[in-house]
């Protein structure tokens, strides 16, 4: 149905005594709506009710014309908002600011920081001495030798990076949220350290200095490293023995004779030095004659020696 436009709208549309008695219908496709009174139409243009192209009239005619074309009408640009429906209300300025706000938020956004930057220097320092093979931050924790140890760098990276987003007011996290992963990051932080101190951790110092040491016969490579090459998902533990002792035992998976085997090596550690003690495979012992031959084969394995 095409909209009649009359010469003179305004004319009609009134306000004041007349507009007691005037009464108007609203209509926006096949859906007509009213009688509403002039306050009542000019209220819901404010609001944002009507759209420019929505049909009005006044009750009793038949001439039909576009609130658009009543001056005294502002409506908003048409949109998608149904005949009477309310307009989205925009977010207040202060709340709006808020959620683009990337800053710090309060003394617990500043804890999360400074933990979160502890972690990602953490996780730097354990990829670089890692790999170069000069200190291992998780030897003693049940966690050297398994298939997470190579990954624990990038973790503590991550784990740095999310505590310091926690810290930025646009995440809209609640306060006691904050602290709790502050408080717990910074136990896990406190945990690592602590492990750090030779004898914490039951024979982590003997585990490092075997792990990271070398043998007469592979002079160029750690045990380590000749470990990685040659056993499949390499276990490190270090006990200390009834009589005193110290030893570190590697445990991993071999192929004998085309067989899957299980091979335990264990080191016996006195002071700064290390050497072979034993040989197991599938708990059968083998003679340190054999166990020899197999360290010599793991440095035939990684080469350049």
């Amino acid at each position: 149905m095409r909209a009649v436009r009359l010469p003179c709208l305004s004319a009609w549309f009134v306000t004041g005594e007349e507009a007691i008695s005037r009464q108007y219908e609203l209509r926006r496709g096949d859906q007509v709506s009213g009688p509403w009174m002039s306050d009542q139409v000019k209220a819901m243009a404010l609001e944002g009710k009507l759209l420019p192209d929505d049909l009005i009239r006044v009750v009793g005619t038949d001439q039909w014309a576009t609130v658009a074309s009543v001056p005294s009408l502002r409506v908003a640009p048409a949109g998608s908002q149904g005949l009477g429906e309310q307009a989205p209300a925009e977010a207040p300025p202060a709340e709006a600011e808020a959620q683009n706000d990337d800053s710090i938020a309060g003394a617990s956004g500043v804890a999360l920081q400074i933990v979160g930057v502890l972690f990602i220097a953490l996780g730097l320092g354990d990829i670089a001495l890692y790999n170069f093979e000069v200190w291992d931050f998780y030897a003693g924790m049940g966690i050297a030798g398994t298939a997470i140890e190579p990954y624990t760098g990038a973790v503590a990276l991550g784990v740095g990076v999310l505590l310091m987003a926690l810290g930025k007011r646009s995440l809209h996290v609640p306060d006691a949220v904050r602290w709790v992963s502050a408080s717990v990051g910074m136990l896990a932080l406190l945990f690592v350290g602590i492990m750090q101190v030779p004898g914490v951790a039951s024979g982590s110092a003997a585990e490092r200095l075997v792990r990271g040491g070398s043998l007469h016969m592979c002079p160029n490579h750690t045990v380590d490293a000749l470990v990685n090459s040659f056993v499949g998902d390499p276990q490190w533990e270090s006990i200390i023995a009834d009589d005193g002792n110290t030893y570190v035992n590697m445990m991993g998976e071999i192929t004998v004779d085309l067989v899957p085997a299980r091979m335990l090596l264990q080191f016996n550690v006195d002071g700064d030095e290390f050497g072979l003690q034993a040989i197991e495979v599938d708990g059968e012992a083998w003679t340190l004659f054999d166990g020899v031959a197999v360290l010599e084969k793991m440095c035939d394995e990684i080469g350049d020696y």
